[in-house]
């Protein structure tokens, strides 16, 4: 009778497995100090969400990604035991909620709320108040009530930004004394440059969730749109001396925030109210934190169908464990915890009181019949196919559809270019993209001429149009249009070249800088058309146009030929086989293969070498030598191609011995934005001069002082957008048919060159979208943007504004990379 008894024991053996599975340890016990007492190690973070997962059947982990330097990026997701033996079937029918409410009607959805923390590294308690959540969230501890994980799905990102965060972490610990020093002057309250903030390459996380240009974001954003979430709750830190923020926002808030996301705001922001004040903590609210730029944790969301929210603690990087504030108060990390603990289940709650509220009005925002002035968004694609596609990989990642025209006619649309309407040519394969369709409101934000503004004072861009950002020859038409499915300038095959004495590659866009530099890689040597010329057969040849000869080449005769076709094939690149008899008889000049020196301190823009640096590797896919400023002194500077300059101040001796090496050693120095203003104040360069002319004339209609402070808000800018005329036939300016559109964030501005080249500059009417004052838009009208001097042997090149802004600006990337490859 030994069966029963062996039974037993395995009964008994499954039920104290049970039961341990729902043994759920705090944060405090499981990493073996209390939390809030110091800064927890990212992989302690996920060993612990490891742990709570593998005890608890009301969550489950997700990991999504890695970042830049290796570390995981983890979700998790948090409801019933039910729920989550359900939670693909649950997830599905969410996700058919957008097209039908006959799911929602059956109680099929729950809603789902997206708890973010961390996306700036040294804004540390947020992870730390993650593990908290998610303890009283797994555990069930008060005040989490029962029902709460039956009605809704929370989804917990601990660190969106773990390399910022591990940096942050690393160099707090390294300067902390025995016991924390709350003295604001003390070592482990200064974070050293280049601040945590960032993630590995310099970039704000928070301003890459429309762009996507980080690997970081690319993957969460993945993972935002497998669950569109309804709630999404971005946690940061503000500097230390500030009380709490929660919403409503601040003004200006976009048009197409809809009434009920306003509503909700204002809903939430009561439930906040009644903790913080039973607490006597201090909060805001609708102060500082817009809702405009579409490329936030709340605005991105918002766009999306989501209700987007941005908590702020006062803390930052600076607080540390523990900091005086300027009225005597202790603000503790437990402090900062508690505050964001306290708003994470204060929206909790407010979500499962609204569950049917929040389904209903999701449902409706996707089947709200469009407001819009316009129908379509045409994107012109006969000659810029490029940057067409750059475009349409961005619609791609956002999951916004879009056709092609199947019709030839004359229509009328509004102009990007020109600002008004305008009749022009519908061509059959020119892009159409709808505003008819789910994500609808998304591509009105995205692709809006120009920004309503109910305020001028915001918090970062007022203008982004797509068109503007890819350099494109769009329209927007309130017109009806014809469109299927095809792909036809995508079906564009690369010639199937012929074994030839020489080939031809037209440099249009940055597509054909990275095919060149992947040709390099190969010891493959190219010339650059410096002259245009005309061939026998009537075939224009423009400047910047690449050419492979053969004979320059001998040692890799054999391959020369392979190594062409598959690379461009591989990168869709259309080459033209010619004889060297319909060229014209003179040496072309050699594009040198790039090595890059960037030259950097800690008075520059981190994020300035950021978008640099990206840009480079992941976009051109060179490698530059990044060096600290007190390393040029002894440094063999000849090897270099280039030296960049970066947004930011130099030292004097800095700024000395790149005018020996540009005088001397014929180098080539690009200086961008800030970096400009030291050039200017050397008396012998082109730029010095001219500002000195035009500051002679005592005109107002002039620019008097390129870098003063302004104050006045008609003589201000606010990250909008102004047009450029560009010389194509200057080595900065090849493969530009059309104005350069550029970003303006600055109010620095610099008259045009004398006995130098202008290379582009901004003519009479060089204003397009965003709030400009009106006293900037008259001081800014025949100005400089792009410049290039001759100093003696070598050459100074000047961007008044960053062509390549967060690495997102395709339309401007090409003259960046002329100033790096060409003479």
């Amino acid at each position: 009778m030994r069966y029963p008894t062996i039974c037993l024991l395995i009964f008994l053996q499954l039920l104290v497995f049970s039961s341990k599975a729902q043994e759920v340890i705090s944060p405090s016990e499981f990493l073996g100090y209390p939390l809030g007492s110091q800064f927890s190690f990212h992989h302690r973070v996920i060993d612990y969400f490891n742990e709570v997962a593998n005890n608890s059947t009301r969550v489950q982990l997700e990991y999504y990604g890695k970042s830049i330097e290796g570390r995981p990026l983890v979700a998790a997701i948090i409801s019933s035991e039910e729920n989550l033996k359900n939670i693909d079937k649950i997830r599905a029918n969410h996700l058919k909620t957008k097209k039908s409410k006959s799911d929602n009607s059956q109680n099929s959805d729950l809603p789902i709320v997206w708890l973010n923390y961390n996306i700036h590294g040294n804004e540390a308690s947020c992870t730390e108040t993650a593990m908290e959540v998610l303890y009283h969230l797994a555990s069930l501890k008060a005040p989490i009530q029962d029902h709460w994980l039956d009605n809704m799905i929370v989804i917990i990102d601990p660190c969106a930004n773990p390399d910022g965060r591990e940096r942050y972490t690393n160099g707090f610990k390294q300067k902390l004394g025995q016991t924390a020093n709350p003295n604001a002057d003390s070592w482990e309250h200064q974070e050293e440059w280049p601040s945590a903030r960032f993630n590995h390459y310099l970039f704000d996380l928070n301003r890459d969730w429309l762009w996507q240009t980080q690997i970081e974001s690319q993957q969460r954003i993945a993972l935002f749109q497998k669950w569109r979430p309804h709630v999404h709750v971005d946690f940061h830190e503000m500097y230390y001396e500030s009380p709490y923020f929660f919403g409503p926002a601040a003004e200006p808030i976009h048009e197409q925030v809809t009434g009920w996301q306003r509503e909700f705001h204002y809903i939430v922001s009561e439930n906040n109210q009644r903790y913080f004040d039973k607490n006597n903590w201090a909060y805001f609210s609708e102060d500082l934190f817009d809702l405009l730029y579409p490329s936030y944790g709340d605005t991105w969301p918002l766009f999306n169908g989501s209700i987007g929210f941005t908590y702020e603690q006062g803390g930052h990087g600076k607080a540390g464990l523990v900091i005086k504030k300027n009225n005597g108060e202790l603000l503790t990390l437990k402090q900062r915890i508690t505050h964001h603990f306290t708003t994470s289940i204060a929206t909790l709650e407010v979500v499962s009181q609204q569950k049917e509220k929040l389904l209903e009005e999701y449902t409706a925002y996707f089947e709200q019949k469009s407001e819009d002035v316009y129908k379509n968004y045409i994107l012109k694609t006969n000659g810029q196919e490029d940057h067409v596609k750059a475009l349409l990989k961005l619609l791609d990642k956002q999951e916004i559809e879009y056709h092609y025209a199947s019709e030839q006619k004359k229509i009328k649309g509004f102009s990007y270019a020109f600002q008004e309407d305008f009749p022009y040519d519908l061509q059959k394969g020119d892009v159409v993209v709808p505003v008819k369709q789910t994500l609808g409101k998304l591509v009105t934000v995205l692709f809006e001429p120009q920004t309503v503004l109910t305020d001028s004072m915001t918090y970062d861009l007022t203008a982004w149009a797509l068109p503007f950002v890819y350099g494109i020859e769009a329209y927007a038409t309130k017109e009806n249009i014809k469109t299927n499915s095809d792909t036809p300038f995508h079906k564009v095959k690369p010639s199937d070249i012929k074994d030839s004495e020489a080939y031809l590659l037209p440099w249009q866009s940055i597509e054909d800088a990275s095919f060149l530099q992947e040709l390099f890689k190969y010891q493959l040597k190219v010339r650059y058309v410096d002259q245009a010329f005309v061939t026998k057969n009537n075939r224009r040849v423009d400047n910047g146009t690449l050419i492979f000869l053969k004979e320059d080449n001998l040692q890799q005769a054999d391959k020369f030929y392979s190594l062409l076709k598959y690379h461009a094939a591989k990168r869709g690149r259309q080459l033209i086989h010619i004889t060297k008899k319909d060229m014209p008889k003179k040496k072309f000049p050699l594009v040198q293969k790039p090595n890059p020196l960037i030259i950097i301190n800690d008075k520059i823009q981190a994020t300035a070498l950021g978008e640099v640096w990206h840009f480079m590797e992941q976009t051109l896919g060179v490698t530059p030598t990044i060096i600290q400023e007190k390393q040029l002194s002894i440094l063999d500077s000849h090897k270099y191609s280039c030296i960049i300059l970066v947004n930011g101040l130099y030292d004097t001796a800095t700024i000395e011995k790149c005018l020996r090496l540009i005088r001397q050693d014929g180098k080539k120095v690009i200086a961008l934005q800030k970096a400009m203003q030291q050039f200017a104040e050397v008396k012998e360069t082109a730029l010095a001069k001219s500002i000195r002319d035009v500051s002679s004339e005592n005109s107002i209609t002039k620019v008097q002082v390129f870098y003063q402070n302004r104050s006045s808000i008609s003589e201000n800018v606010a990250g909008s957008i102004f047009a450029a005329q560009i010389d194509s036939d200057q080595p900065v300016g090849y493969g530009y048919t059309r104005p350069l559109y550029l970003l303006k964030k600055s109010n620095d501005i610099y008259p045009l060159l004398n006995g130098a080249d202008n290379v582009a500059s901004f003519g009479n009417y060089p204003y397009m979208s965003g709030f400009a004052g009106h006293l900037f838009k008259d001081r800014i009208r025949n100005t400089l943007s792009i410049g290039s001097e001759k100093l003696g042997k070598g050459k100074l090149i000047y961007f008044v504004d960053s062509p390549i802004f967060r690495a997102c600006w395709y339309g401007g990337m090409l003259s960046f990379a002329n100033a790096i490859y060409f003479e």
